[in-house]
């Protein structure tokens, strides 16, 4: 289990360190950062793909952040994912767009934002409402 959400506002954002010493965050406005990073876990085939390894969501409920582990995910590789359940499935970046096949997240898409893993301002996946707008958010965990 995540254990309890600790939160501080910074710069216009909410930061959200998980007990588990991973960290989520909602913004109010969107960060164009554009480097990755590696590390032993968490990697990146090129600057534009999506660094592998275990994504925790949070979603924004009653004006808290709370934990989403449903939607938790890895991304295994440049075009295969593993959802909470270790179910696997696919995703295709095209652009910031994400889209995935199978699995639980099957349907969905999600914009990313590029960061740098491990850092202040880690990558960011937001999983986009039916309206477009983007809805929980997924980070390096």
């Amino acid at each position: 289990m995540l254990g309890a959400l600790h939160r501080a506002a910074l710069a216009g954002f909410v930061v959200v360190v998980l007990a588990s010493g991973c960290a989520a965050h909602s913004t109010s406005s969107s960060d164009q950062s554009s480097t990755s990073s590696t590390s032993s876990d968490q990697s990146s085939d090129s600057q534009s793909a999506v660094p592998t390894g275990s994504y925790q969501c949070a979603t924004l409920s009653g004006g808290e952040l709370q934990a989403a582990a449903s939607e938790n995910f890895t991304i295994v590789d440049a075009s295969n994912y593993t959802d909470a359940a270790g179910n696997q499935g696919t995703y295709a970046l095209d652009g910031d767009t994400i889209s995935f096949q199978g699995a639980a997240l099957d349907g969905q898409r999600a914009k990313y934002t590029p960061g740098v893993v491990g850092s202040s301002n880690p990558p960011s996946i937001a999983i986009l409402m039916s309206d477009g707008n983007p809805g929980d958010t997924c980070q390096p965990h």
